[in-house]
Parts: structure tokens; C-alpha cells; sequence
């Protein structure tokens, strides 16, 4: 949750799917991680 902050300010500069696609990839890299 404390990653909010950066999808946040990416999502003003790029469109949504592109945004959805790398939160959830960060998101399941963190947890393998």
C-alpha cells in the first residue's frame, strides 16, 4: 500500500491498461519477492 503513491502520479501520465498492467505486475513481483 505504501506504493500507491508512484501508480498514483504514473496514472496522470499514462493511460489506465497500461497502469493496471504494471501495478500488477509489481504486485506479484513483490509477493514472489
Amino acid at each position: 500500500m505504501m506504493k500507491m503513491n508512484q501508480p498514483y502520479f504514473i496514472l496522470n501520465l499514462s493511460p489506465w491498461p497500461i497502469l493496471m498492467s504494471i501495478n500488477s505486475f509489481n504486485f506479484l513481483m513483490s509477493n514472489i519477492m
